[in-house]
Order: structure tokens, then C-alpha cells, then sequence
């Protein structure tokens, strides 16, 4: 069965101002994932905005909060695209040994269904 694969890339960053200083995360190559549907978003427009913003500080006490969504589009991916292959180079040895990693690789590969 042919399935299509998309890379993973580590992020590093260093946040001197929080709780925890050091941080490791991956992410999906988004550039590789197949999306059909439309991926746009509507923007609001400057009126809006205006809007919006004249009233936050024009009414006493009051807290504007913003939230960033960053899985919009997952859960309309299609499942042929939802692959990413991961070489065993940056997986601890621990997990490799806990979840039998070796066993499944194909060349320091191992191929992850997300």
C-alpha cells in the first residue's frame, strides 16, 4: 500500500522570560501534506478591527484576549498525507527499547502515522 510521507523538522528555542527556559518540539512538513478543500481564512476587515479596538479601550476594565489556533486544518487532512517518516538518530534509546522501534524501522527510519 502507497502511502504518502512528509518529513519531520525539530524546532529548538531558548525563552530566557518563561517557566521552562528550553524548548524541543516537532513539526510536520506542512509543505508535503496534501489538502484539497480550501486552506484560506477570511480576514476581518479594517473596519472591524477598528471596531473591535475602540472598544476594548473605551471601556473601563476591560481584558481583550487573542488565541492562536495552530491545528486548524488537521482534522480535515486527508489520510493519505498523514505520514512522517522520523530517523532513529534523534529518538532516545529509552524509547526506542519501550516501544520496540527496531523491530519496525526500515533504514533508521521509522514511519509514524499522526
Amino acid at each position: 500500500m502507497h502511502k504518502k510521507v512528509t518529513y519531520v523538522c525539530l524546532v529548538c528555542d531558548i525563552r530566557p522570560l518563561k517557566d521552562k527556559k528550553y524548548r524541543v518540539r516537532l513539526t510536520v512538513g506542512g509543505d508535503e501534506i496534501e489538502y484539497f478543500g480550501d486552506a484560506s481564512s477570511v480576514a476581518a476587515s479594517i473596519a472591524t478591527v477598528k471596531i473591535l479596538l475602540n472598544s476594548v479601550v473605551s471601556t473601563d476594565e476591560t481584558v481583550f484576549t487573542t488565541a492562536d489556533i495552530k491545528i486548524f486544518f488537521y482534522g480535515s487532512l486527508l489520510p493519505e498525507s498523514k505520514y512522517m517518516e522520523l530517523h532513529l538518530k534523534i529518538i532516545p534509546i529509552e524509547i526506542i527499547a519501550q516501544y520496540n522501534l527496531m523491530d519496525i524501522q526500515a533504514n533508521g527510519w521509522v514511519y509514524i502515522n499522526f
